[in-house]
């Protein structure tokens, strides 16, 4: 079983500072993102994908990360054709309202002897 490499190993192989590549957690903590954004925008064509460090070990080079948060649109002009912020809870109407209840509460019943 092969061993990891470790960051100095990394970082002679790219030729780069080790201190610019990211790994996960850090690439998170850097954009804001959950991993689950960062994975499903990796799979649109959204944000930049990671350089591969053996088999297993996906490593963000910083200045790619940052290349890519200054080209984010800061807009919203630049977000829409409307100017106006996507509203997700807004496409269907009624979507996240609670229905008033449309059961009445009777007077209980009381037995007489």
């Amino acid at each position: 079983m092969a061993l990891m490499p470790t960051k100095l190993e990394v970082a002679t192989q790219f030729g780069v500072d080790v201190r610019l590549l990211l790994d996960l957690r850090e690439t998170m903590a850097l954009t804001g993102l959950a991993h689950r954004t960062i994975r499903a925008w990796m799979n649109d064509g959204r944000f930049p994908l990671p350089r591969r460090v053996g088999d297993r070990l996906p490593k963000w080079y910083r200045p790619d990360l940052l290349a890519w948060m200054e080209a984010l649109p800061t807009t919203a002009e630049q977000l829409t054709p409307t100017g106006q912020l996507p509203r997700p809870w807004a496409a269907k109407p009624g979507a996240g309202r609670r229905k008033a209840s449309t059961q009445t509460m009777e007077a209980p019943v009381t037995a007489t002897a």
